[in-house]
């Protein structure tokens, strides 16, 4: 999944796969429903599948129903046609809880209800990006029935985009999420959703962490902070050493300002990995664990968002210890935390982007889309 660029590369390598494989065999992907869905996908391409769940952890589902697709294609069994339906959306869709797991349970629904409808795929889009073919899309294959993909894909279109107001994302910043962690009784996981690797930030803003602190919050992991001069610090001096160390608020603007801590060096590794839904890991290159009075956290050379509990565990972090986990993550962390938080809050730490969705600079990607014009499908009446 490309998931930012002036240039259709998707379309480019689909194109490329064609070109050498002509009319023999069949193309397909199983896509990030991040992807941005280009015309020259859909026609280079003979079946597009796109993960259903946010976070995406029906990838192996997925590839399973590829494979069969792929197979009945080859065979001559079935005949995959597509339609798409444009919702002139871009939003923020974790399917974790209402109206989105909803809507998932109704596509696999509306899936099982005909033989002829092979396979559907709501496309969020990645809505930091900015390329023509950005936004939320329905993408519907039939068996050779066109006119029935066109009513489906036009049907859950309709659906979702009703539900547009409803999933506007609200993310509290960090005094209105102090407020709500002062009156919390259980564990609460923290996603610094404004500060998201995953979406391309750099992963070194220190200011929820600062203010934790300087609230007296105690019991805290905190992690993974980009920066790979204070792990080669703490690499230089080892385990048990204690020292100043400027951390993080380097990067540039959307950095804020770093965070002055005497710390104690835990642990270090020369390459450390986390699970990723279960099927894969995926690397935070050498990092270092660190503590000071009242949090422990994993500072890492790798830029990468937080999406296992063993970025911690791994280190030897006692995470049923903690109060409060605060990760630099923005959705993909929920299937291993869920089972570990009483309370999960997405957060926007100041000087980052967060997810005012009417508000994004776009430049190439038209700006005739909700939320920057209320009804773009004109469905609503006057």
């Amino acid at each position: 999944m490309i998931a930012d660029g002036y240039e259709d590369c998707e379309g480019d390598m689909l194109k490329s796969l064609r070109n050498v494989m002509g009319t023999q065999g069949v193309i397909g992907a199983v896509l990030d429903p991040h992807c941005h869905l280009s015309e020259a996908m859909l026609r280079h391409a003979d079946i597009l599948v796109c993960a259903k769940e946010y976070p995406h952890s029906d990838y192996p589902e997925r590839m399973l129903e590829l494979f069969d697709l792929a197979t009945k294609t080859v065979e001559g069994v079935v005949c995959p046609v597509p339609q798409v339906f444009d919702c002139q959306m871009i939003g923020f869709y974790p399917t974790t809880k209402p109206p989105m797991s909803e809507f998932v349970s109704q596509l696999k629904r509306e899936e099982s209800s005909s033989e002829a409808l092979l396979s559907i795929s709501f496309i969020h889009g990645f809505e930091l990006g900015d390329v023509a073919d950005l936004g939320s899309k329905v993408l519907v294959y039939t068996d050779g029935d066109p006119v029935l993909g066109r009513e489906v894909a036009s049907r859950l279109g309709r659906s979702i985009y009703k539900l547009r107001h409803t999933l506007l994302p609200n993310v509290p910043d960090v005094d209105q999420s102090i407020e709500v962690l002062k009156s919390a009784c259980g564990r609460t996981v923290i996603a610094d959703i404004g500060d998201n690797p995953g979406a391309g930030f750099s992963g070194d803003n220190m200011e929820i962490l600062r203010r934790l602190l300087a609230a007296r919050f105690d019991h805290i992991v905190a992690g993974c902070f980009w920066d790979p001069g204070v792990v080669s610090i703490c690499q230089a001096v080892g385990v048990g050493a204690q020292l100043s160390l400027r951390i993080g608020g380097k990067s540039g603007v959307a950095s804020g300002l770093p965070l002055d801590l005497v710390v104690t060096v835990k642990a270090l590794r020369d390459e450390h990995t986390q699970s990723v839904f279960g099927v894969g890991r995926v690397s935070f290159g050498a990092v270092a664990w660190v503590s000071v009075e009242g949090a422990d956290l994993v500072i890492c050379s790798r830029r990468e968002q937080v999406f296992s509990q063993d970025a911690f565990t791994g280190l030897g972090i006692d995470l049923e210890e903690a109060k409060i986990v605060l990760l630099k993550s923005g959705q993909h962390f929920y299937q291993s935390f869920a089972e570990l938080a009483e309370e999960t809050l997405y957060v926007k730490a100041p000087a980052c982007i967060g997810l005012d969705l009417a508000a994004i600079p776009h430049r190439i990607r038209k700006l005739n889309y909700f939320p920057r014009l209320i009804d773009p499908l004109g469905l609503e009446p006057v």
